[in-house]
């Protein structure tokens, strides 16, 4: 009796034994099972699930935009405004300004200038040029009809400047000095030719036209500019030439093309006008 149940005490613990292998075995082969399956989706389904909701379509890429060093990074430059000079015809030189202008009323209606100048007294220009031969010419033509008259210069000075500012702000404004020069002095060619009967009034007032363009666009660079600014007097009066040239302009172009003395006349006017601004403007900015 106590040999049977050492035998079936035996039994059961060879019983346990196996049952504990076959447990160990069957765990070993399902972490080695489950790791294999797991690998096989993680390859074979996570490619799929990566398509459906991948977001790397080069369209839609998220696009990062540094602005130039131009744009952010200030710099110091020289800027030159030039010494202009313009040689008038004087007509007159009166002590009574109403007595100028009478007179200057009456020589537009001839198609010249009629500006009137107040330096000691009160000079009345007909025409203005930029060479001083251009205006020797002219005087030389007047004396010959028995007609007396003056050179008159009037002479803006040069300017230089320091301005500290983003590189393409110092652009604009170094480009603003040169192209109200250039634009500026074509008034001239308009002026002789159209004298001259090579180009009609509307291809005149065509070609003013012409000249209006850049001087609207870098006026209105000019206003942006200047809104960023407080009280620069460089800017506020590079800004207020820029608006005057471009009204004064206008006039000439809104003219009736048919009365081609009136249109000579205003724009000999606003050749010499335009000068003197200049002149006004440069002297403000030198004090």
């Amino acid at each position: 009796m106590r040999y049977s149940r050492l035998r079936r005490s035996a039994t059961r613990k060879r019983y346990a034994f196996f049952i504990l292998v076959a447990v160990l075995s069957c765990s070993l082969l399902y972490i080695f099972f489950a790791g294999t399956i797991g690998k096989y989706v993680s390859d074979v389904i996570a490619p799929i699930l990566g398509s459906r909701g991948s977001t790397n379509d080069p369209t839609d890429d998220p696009k990062l935009t540094v602005p130039d060093e131009e744009d952010t990074v200030k710099v110091t430059e020289n800027i030159t405004a030039n010494a202009l000079k313009l040689y008038t015809i004087q007509m007159g030189a009166f002590i009574e300004e109403r007595n100028a202008e009478d007179y200057a009323l009456t020589l537009r209606t001839q198609g010249g200038a009629g500006y009137t100048v107040n330096d000691t007294y009160y000079r009345v220009l007909a025409v203005g040029f930029q060479l001083e031969s251009d205006a020797a010419k002219v005087r030389e033509q007047l004396k010959a009809d028995d007609i007396d008259s003056q050179v008159y210069k009037i002479a803006s000075p040069g300017v230089n400047m320091q301005i500290t500012a983003t590189k393409s702000n110092v652009e604009t404004i170094k480009s603003a000095f040169s192209i109200w020069e250039d634009e500026y002095y074509k008034l001239e060619d308009i002026l002789k030719q159209l004298d001259r009967n090579e180009i009609s009034t509307t291809e005149a007032q065509s070609a003013i036209s012409e000249c209006k363009q850049p001087i609207d666009e870098m006026s209105d660079k000019l206003e942006g500019l200047n809104a960023t600014q407080e009280n620069n007097p460089i800017l506020n009066g590079l800004m207020q030439l820029y608006k005057d040239t471009a009204k004064s302009l206008d006039d000439i172009i809104t003219q009736n093309p048919s009365n081609k003395v009136a249109i000579s006349s205003k724009l000999k006017y606003t050749y010499i006008e335009l000068m003197m601004k200049y002149k006004q403007y440069l002297e403000q900015i030198t004090g």
